[in-house]
């Protein structure tokens, strides 16, 4: 079946034509639902635009350019949950979290690489995922493309109060 995307229309709002283009896409697919792979995802909230991790995306994807690597773990050690905390996704009066991560290399559009992740499994249910509620991407370079997920659930009023 699959769940590769034609144009879709793009609205223009706050938000600049990148991730705007970006968001209508991923929330195109989210809204149907997908099979990834083998397995149905049923419909998933929309996400938002995240700016913080947009920026662990940006520096990400910088490194691998600069340093040409590709990877999930930077070439000094750091795995995604250094990464988004180093630039400010707290995790302060967090009940719960998720993060996730899909990278790409040589894609020369979005809709060439959300096309792309959406024809393999592991990056289509990172797509997919209901936990994650942001995310934020970026492209340097020769077309390294880094796409930050996160879910936060805050705790509860009475017991931040605790």
């Amino acid at each position: 079946m699959g769940c590769a995307m034609k144009n879709p229309v793009v609205k223009t709002e706050s938000l600049d034509w990148f991730k705007q283009e970006f968001l209508t896409r991923i929330n195109s697919v989210r809204q149907k639902g997908c099979s990834c792979g083998k397995i149905y995802y049923p419909p998933a909230p929309p996400v938002v635009w995240n700016t913080e991790l947009e920026t662990a995306a940006y520096w990400h994807a910088k490194d691998m350019s600069s340093k040409k690597y590709f990877s999930h773990t930077s070439q000094d050690g750091r795995v995604l949950r250094d990464r988004v905390s180093a630039v400010g996704y707290s995790l302060t009066g967090i009940k719960s979290y998720s993060i996730g991560e899909n990278i790409a290399l040589g894609q020369r559009s979005i809709k060439e690489v959300v096309n792309d992740w959406l024809k393999s499994e592991e990056h289509c249910k990172n797509l997919m995922n209901p936990t994650f509620k942001e995310v934020g991407v970026a492209t340097v370079g020769n077309y390294y493309w880094v796409q930050d997920f996160g879910g936060r659930e805050l705790f509860t009023q009475p017991a931040q109060a605790k």
